[in-house]
């Protein structure tokens, strides 16, 4: 016999949905409307090498929203896991909705732009060419893996030294020439800006001004074409940027090149800076924009340069990468300055092994 209190209980488990399969809480709070699958991410960024440079990057793409999916790569597989995380944790703050991470390639997939950071650094008494083929080494691993998951992308080469190793990945990875971009002077040029408009009390981005050619000892400061609100400081004064010049504004240019290294003497490593110019220039390429940026790309048959060499000229940046170069007129100097830093780059290129 069923007593009263068992029919009861059963009545009432029965109005709580006992004895069939409880719907979850994801069920009870959302009502498929369409069942859509998810489209390729458009805007899929990845950063090869989770490093204070990498990682500097990533941070500053996610700030800026630039990416609708982020991928981070590296061997070091608790960092990298550790750093995924550590932005995930921060998702209610970001716009970017994926955030994946792994040592396998296959993360990469489907990327419109791969910033590569990784590479060996230079290890005292260790000469410059035995360094970049190193560094020749590891990027025959990187690239052909970049290429493979994301046939159409743009490189973006951050690692230095950057002009060679922009040249090394664009042998590497069979893409055309305007779709592999070495960040080059992109900082440089916003080194020298902000120093010379401190001297002058305005901000940075009222100053214009260009460093041009190698990232590093060699690059070449375009005092020509200084000017704040288009006035030339060469108008103001014939000698600026010349050891004539009693005011001594060459200084700042050597500032700009001895910056990296003051950095790294005091905090160990330079990151934010890059980090924020490299997502200058993703921004550009992402919302195809068209600004000119001065960044690494081959200038043989430029300025009477004849081999294939990488360096910064004033570069058209737009969704297809480096769109076109601009023209600049230089200085007679200036031009014998740019030719000496593809003559530095090529003397160690030439001397590389299997690219």
């Amino acid at each position: 016999m069923v007593k009263y209190d068992d029919l009861s209980k059963k009545e009432e488990g029965e109005q709580h949905g006992e004895g069939e399969e409880m719907a979850s809480v994801h069920e009870k709070l959302i009502s498929t409307v369409a069942d859509c699958a998810p489209e390729q991410p458009r805007n899929k960024v990845t950063v090869v090498g989770v490093g204070q440079v990498g990682m500097a990057c990533a941070f500053s793409i996610l700030s800026g929203n630039y990416a609708d999916e982020l991928a981070l790569v590296d061997v070091l597989e608790d960092k990298l896991e550790g750093e995924m995380m550590d932005l995930l944790h921060g998702s209610v703050f970001l716009k970017t909705r994926k955030i994946v991470a792994n040592k396998d390639y296959s993360v990469t997939a489907n990327s419109r732009i791969v910033v590569v950071t990784a590479g060996a650094r230079q290890q005292e008494g260790e000469s410059r060419l035995n360094l970049v083929q190193r560094n020749v080494n590891i990027f025959k691993h990187i690239i052909p893996q970049i290429v493979k998951y994301s046939p159409n992308c743009v490189i973006i080469v951050v690692s230095n030294p950057v002009d060679i190793l922009t040249y090394i990945t664009w042998k590497l990875s069979g893409l055309p020439k305007h779709r592999v971009i070495g960040s080059g002077c992109n900082l440089d040029s916003a080194r020298f800006r902000y120093m010379m408009a401190e001297k002058l009390g305005i901000h940075a981005s009222s100053f214009h001004g260009w460093i041009l050619g190698e990232h590093g000892d060699s690059s070449v400061p375009v005092w020509s074409g200084a000017n704040v609100a288009g006035v030339c400081l060469k108008s103001l004064n014939p000698n600026v940027g010349t050891d004539k010049d009693q005011e001594n504004w060459k200084d700042v240019h050597k500032q700009v090149v001895d910056s990296a290294y003051k950095i790294i003497e005091l905090k160990g490593y330079t990151n934010w800076a890059i980090g924020l110019s490299v997502a200058d220039i993703i921004e550009s390429l992402v919302k195809n924009l068209g600004r000119v940026h001065p960044v690494s790309t081959m200038v043989k048959n430029m300025y009477g340069i004849n081999e294939e060499v990488f360096l910064s000229l004033p570069c058209v940046l737009n969704n297809c990468g480096v769109a076109s170069v601009i023209n600049v007129t230089l200085a007679d100097d200036e031009v014998a300055k740019l030719r000496k830093s593809a003559e530095t780059l090529w003397n160690i290129q030439k001397d590389l092994k299997d690219v």
